[in-house]
């Protein structure tokens, strides 16, 4: 994990159906959210899917929602 107590929690991953490294950013007391290439705005997750949706660029990726779940309750603590 990448990022200091104070300003949450950021880590690296592969989209596997996207191109480039997205990045999970779970602010503290924030919403989650996935930032991905070509795109400012963070992505919505839906953990029960093992996916992610931006509805400002409309990329649909995927993630998986048990590891992102483990690192957003890790963040928190």
């Amino acid at each position: 994990m990448t990022g200091d107590a104070g300003a949450g929690v950021r880590v690296a991953f592969h989209d596997p159906i996207g191109d480039g490294v997205c990045v999970l950013v779970v602010p503290l007391g924030g919403k989650a959210g996935v930032e991905h290439p070509g795109c400012d705005a963070l992505a919505d997750l839906a953990l029960d899917l093992d996916a992610f949706f931006c509805p400002r660029c409309h990329r649909n990726g995927r993630v998986s929602g048990a590891w992102c779940r483990d690192v957003i309750e890790a963040g928190a603590g």
